[in-house]
């Protein structure tokens, strides 16, 4: 298990951006590896139809929609491929589409809700498919689009929700029962085309994760107090991350961002778990809500409840940024000097800066081979 650190901050190497700072509701915000983030931006609280997706693009920020279209749930992937449900008109169903060099390509044609698709770096989609019928008229199906034809995961009649995947096409999602009461969930993952049930006889387990290592992120409640508890699931076993976290997002080099309830202020706030450790990067008495996490450890947030809300961004500085101002210039020679030849000076005179940002020639340590491909950096 994670230790926590007491006092908890930003990482060395990275730092936080205002995405959004706007009187619009911006929500639902997603990532890739190339920095680039996708959101929901809602122009009237009353109105849905005024949702359009954005794109924030390395400071960049573009209106991707703008018409009078119920646009909802929207994910990126490395390729800056972008899918999310769109609803035309008060009787019409939500359908998923695909935003693909400026070319917007409608997925699904049928008479379901088509909603929450998630894209991996295959360019497969994955979504749950809402027909309204069972127990609260909540019955729904996974659905997998690979590039060719929508395949059917589950046919089981309860409300499948929530799905993601990876970039192996493994498929994890959350099975609910609303027949019973109080009711019942569990976490499913589909894995070389065989379905497989993770949790068993937990409470509300909820919010999946899944990364190419195949590892599993989950939440469930722990009577009698029914507090949060994240679990990680790998290879068969399942571990207890935490007992304080909510919401996991997990990331392809074992990094998670989470979420956790702090009573003395009654908000949520973003954690992130790295290399054994617990960092609190968030702590202000506003709500917090992980959106996303990419494999560079850059995190994207939610700041803010309906119906306000910014995006925030932890940024991951740029290769060869040794003094921290986020670009690679002349003001980084004099730091790097100093820290290959005397790394603790180094670590003293800049404290939240990463000497990782040295290994300019990306060979996993950091010497004097570094320099050659370090000057190639510098403008």
């Amino acid at each position: 298990m994670f230790l926590p650190l007491a006092a908890a901050q930003v990482p060395p190497g990275y730092k936080v951006v205002h995405v959004t700072d706007s009187p619009e509701w911006d929500s639902s915000a997603r990532m890739n590896n190339r920095g680039q983030i996708v959101f929901l931006r809602r122009y009237d609280i009353d109105d849905r139809n005024t949702q359009e997706i954005m794109l924030y693009d390395h400071g960049q920020l573009v209106r991707l929609t703008d018409d009078y279209v119920w646009e909802f749930t929207p994910d990126i992937n490395d390729d800056g491929v972008i899918v999310w449900s769109r609803r035309i008109g008060p009787n019409a169903t939500a359908e998923i589409v695909r935003y693909e060099n400026g070319k917007l390509t409608q997925i699904t044609h049928d008479d379901i809700d088509d909603i929450g698709p998630r894209i991996n770096n295959k360019g497969h989609i994955a979504w749950k498919a809402w027909n309204g019928k069972g127990c609260a008229n909540a019955g729904s199906e996974i659905r997998f689009f690979d590039g060719t034809t929508i395949q059917g995961i589950t046919a089981n009649g309860f409300s499948n929700q929530a799905v993601r995947l990876n970039d192996f096409d493994d498929l994890v999602w959350v099975r609910y029962d609303f027949c019973v009461d109080p009711w019942e969930s569990d976490v499913l993952v589909y894995f070389q085309a065989q379905t497989s049930e993770l949790t068993d006889s937990q409470f509300e387990p909820s919010a999946v994760s899944i990364n190419n290592l195949s590892q599993v992120g989950w939440l469930h409640r722990v009577p009698p107090d029914y507090h949060h508890e994240v679990q990680i699931w790998q290879d068969g076993v399942t571990t207890t991350l935490t007992d304080w976290g909510s919401a996991p997002y997990l990331n392809n080099t074992g990094q998670i961002a989470l979420d956790r309830w702090h009573d003395d202020i009654e908000v949520w706030q973003v954690w992130l778990a790295s290399n054994g450790e617990f960092r609190r990067l968030t702590d202000e008495p506003v709500w917090n809500f992980v959106g996303d996490i990419n494999d560079r450890g850059e995190i994207v947030w939610q700041r803010g409840q309906f119906p306000e809300g910014d995006i925030y961004y932890m940024k991951r500085l740029p290769l060869g940024d040794l003094n921290c101002d986020d670009r690679v210039d002349f003001d980084d020679v004099d730091p790097l000097v100093l820290l290959l030849t005397d790394s603790s000076a180094y670590a003293a005179q800049f404290p939240n800066c990463d000497p990782s940002l040295a290994d300019t020639n990306d060979d996993g340590s950091v010497t004097s081979f570094d320099i050659d491909s370090f000057l190639e950096l510098l403008p």
